[in-house]
């Protein structure tokens, strides 16, 4: 079971070797860099809402190209 910041670190290091900039992650996947930033230092509550987070990480580790549902599963285990 991984903690909420390993989980940040692995989207961290999948981001920084696709060689594309923030912006283009906040424009591509419609959510905002302060919202990017806080999933890759593994602060996933500030997000909002379970199902809200759940669609970020989705959505952020799919334009990455992760397992999406890995990662959703990941978080479903930490979230509260």
């Amino acid at each position: 079971r991984m903690k909420p910041d390993e989980i940040g670190l692995l989207l961290k290091v999948a981001w920084e070797d696709c060689g594309r900039s923030l912006a283009d992650a906040a424009s591509v996947t419609k959510i905002s860099k302060c919202y990017l930033l806080n999933m890759e230092k593994g602060d996933f509550s500030a997000l909002g809402a379970r199902p809200y987070a759940i669609g970020y990480i989705k959505t952020y580790a799919k334009y990455l190209g992760l397992d999406d549902k890995h990662f959703s599963e990941m978080l479903r285990d930490q979230y509260p």
